[in-house]
């Protein structure tokens, strides 16, 4: 598996940030061309909404590609990368997976949580992010906290259903020189209620080693 192209979207934010110093880490390492796109409300939401008229609409999208420009300018030797900048517009889910396809990305970086981050401690993911998990068809990074180099240890958490192959390929590559650990759970169904049987616990034992055994 090789990544020539990512596209790494930022909200101008620190979690976006984070995500843009991912993409280029990565990007260095894959020699990978490097996309760092914004998405923006269409002009029809910031006409509805706020009532503003077209000169400041196009002054608003024109400071939110000067602001990528700097973003970009800002890169640990940028010269050593094929990067580019793009604004979309729309809602930031969509518009991050269509600029995705249009550039053929083979990844997409995004923070966990995006400008709301500071606002709670809550650990989930914001609500582009989670749209994207849901609906992107595009291999996806989330970007929760600054990673200095490449992580040391990877854990891959597979189900066993087809997907799970590419999974472990991009834990493998991600994993790099670390370790990689990969993780099943498995629910025996009514696992509670057969426990007083002990002819049920021996075959709880047996289904538990038979599932092992097809994780290793």
């Amino acid at each position: 598996m090789s990544i020539a192209r990512i596209l790494a979207a930022t909200d101008f934010s620190p979690a976006g940030d984070r995500a843009v110093r991912a993409g280029v880490a990565i990007a260095h390492r894959e020699r990978a061309a490097l996309r760092i796109v914004h998405a923006a409300p269409p002009r029809r939401w910031v006409a509805g909404f706020w009532g503003m008229k077209d000169p400041l609409i196009d002054a608003a999208y024109s400071q939110a590609g000067a602001a990528l420009q700097r973003v970009a300018s800002t890169l640990a030797e940028p010269h050593e990368l094929d990067v580019s900048t793009g604004l979309v517009t729309g809602v930031a889910s969509r518009a991050i997976t269509r600029a995705a396809g249009e550039f053929r990305a083979d990844l997409i970086v995004v923070g966990a949580r995006g400008e709301h981050e500071t606002a709670t401690h809550h650990p989930g993911l914001g609500g582009t992010a989670g749209k994207l998990v849901a609906g992107t068809p595009m291999p996806l990074l989330l970007v929760r906290n600054e990673q200095a180099g490449n992580p040391d240890t990877v854990l891959a958490a597979i189900d066993l259903s087809p997907s799970s192959a590419a999974v472990m390929e991009w834990a493998r590559m991600c994993a790099a020189s670390g370790r990689l650990h990969v993780f099943h759970a498995y629910e025996v169904p009514f696992a509670a209620r057969l426990g007083w049987c002990p002819e049920s616990t021996r075959n709880l034992a047996r289904a538990r080693a038979i599932w092992a055994a097809r994780c290793t």
